[in-house]
């Protein structure tokens, strides 16, 4: 949150606004349909860690619906291992941010949004909960939004980022989970987890690939140059 408040170049947009209270985001939330100018990534699956030790866990959003204002509520599939979860819970709109020069059309908007997420397993014999702040990068047009992505990795650390704790409410521990589109490649990776990454052999700062150490805990198969997702919720 720090780190977008800080750019200069993003304008906070008042949440009060009649656009911002029409608007309804949650096509683009639980979306899986891939379109010929899209990345072949499902924009409702993400990828990412919890723990100490950067474990993988996924998430999918197979529903979202838009209560009010800028309030949703979702259902996603949650997966660590071989474990399959069911996961319930909301987004709420914090903050809003319009980055009033990035399209030369006028019928055109882009905007960062911050919302508070939380959400509980709805298995009690799991129970867990993961709360924290999600970033959405999108723009309007004709005042539906739509999906965002650039090749070069313009705002790609905004698109889709959830940054958090893993709350395990069996013995009361709590771990850091961050999860996002892409963890690792170019101008892809998850943030404060530096350590989780290593600089490739050409020493290439824009590529961002995962510490070896870390690749027992759910990464041995993960190929960041090829990075299509396996459609595992299916």
């Amino acid at each position: 949150m720090k780190d977008i408040k800080s750019n200069t170049y993003l304008k906070k947009t008042d949440v009060g606004l009649s656009l911002l209270k029409t608007l309804d985001i949650s096509d683009i939330i639980a979306y899986n349909t891939i379109e010929e100018y899209e990345i072949s990534e499902n924009f409702s699956t993400y990828i990412g860690v919890f723990g100490q030790n950067f474990e993988r866990i996924d998430f999918h959003v197979y529903s979202a619906s838009k209560l009010t204002n800028q309030n949703y509520e979702l259902k996603l599939l949650m997966r660590q291992g071989t474990t399959i979860d069911t996961l319930a819970g909301h987004l709420k709109l914090i903050e809003a941010y319009e980055f009033p020069d990035f399209f030369d059309d006028e019928n055109k908007q882009m905007f960062i949004f911050l919302y508070n997420f939380d959400f509980t397993s709805k298995n009690q014999v799991h129970g867990l909960t993961i709360k924290g702040t999600s970033s959405v990068a999108f723009y309007t047009q004709d005042k539906t939004a739509r999906n965002f992505w650039s090749s070069d990795g313009t705002l790609s650390e905004y698109v889709r980022t959830f940054v958090g704790y893993y709350f395990d409410n069996k013995n009361n521990s709590k771990q850091n989970c961050i999860f996002s589109l892409q963890p690792a490649g170019l101008y892809t990776y998850l943030p404060f987890c530096e350590s989780f990454y290593s600089i490739d052999k050409y020493d290439n700062p824009e590529y961002y690939f995962i510490n070896d150490k870390y690749r027992p805990f759910g990464w041995q198969d993960y190929d960041y140059r090829n990075p299509k997702k396996e459609e595992w919720w299916k």
